[in-house]
């Protein structure tokens, strides 16, 4: 089974990927990187990284519990046209993925929205020299994992596989009945259509 916070993540890089303008390649690293870092990296730049450095666990009385993942994104941009103008495309992108996150777009069901958002520039004079503005968006994203105690007792869950049921069956059985008819013969099972009829 894949890990809820890993799910996530790969959430974050896809949205980045497909929706970020500007963003030519996109991968996950472990948190921690320097220069020698930058300098190894053989993505097309602008690219970004993704990360989630902490994931601090509150469990409920429920059984649900709740993450707070600390995501960090590292933006890498290279001067282009213009001297330093890596710079201003670095802001860009890091302001564009911080209403992303803020809006909660990158569809997982159980997160909220991005709070505690921070941006920071990653001063380095080498990459400086080299043309290279790097920048990171941090945010913190909740979200829900666990089975809900409150859930199960809310709703009917199917005994043979434990999944909530979603959707009535097209006859609902009611029971049947044993009582004898007037002619000796006994009565049918009972049984009601509680869906609606197709438009």
């Amino acid at each position: 089974m894949k890990s809820s916070i890993i799910a996530f993540r790969d959430l974050v890089m896809k949205t980045i990927a497909a929706e970020i303008e500007g963003i030519e390649d996109v991968d996950w690293y472990d948190g921690v990187f320097d220069e020698k870092d930058v300098a190894d990296w053989s993505l097309k730049t602008p690219c970004a990284f993704v990360s989630v450095n902490r994931a601090p666990m509150k469990p409920y009385a429920t059984g649900e519990r709740s993450i707070d993942l600390h995501v960090t994104v590292v933006i890498v941009t290279e001067d282009g046209r213009e001297p330093r103008d890596g710079d201003e495309q670095c802001w860009a992108v890091m302001e564009n993925l911080a209403n992303y996150a803020h809006e909660n777009t990158f569809g997982a069901q159980n997160s909220g929205p991005a709070c505690d958002v921070v941006f920071e520039r990653i001063a380095d004079p080498v990459m400086r020299r080299e043309g290279v503005a790097i920048g990171a968006v941090r945010w913190t994203s909740n979200i829900m994992i666990g089975p809900s105690a409150t859930a199960r007792h809310e709703f009917i869950h199917n005994p043979a596989n434990g999944r909530r049921v979603t959707q009535l069956p097209r006859d609902l059985f009611l029971g049947i009945s044993r009582q004898t008819l007037p002619d000796g013969t006994q009565s049918a099972p009972e049984t009601l259509d509680l869906t609606e009829d197709d438009a």
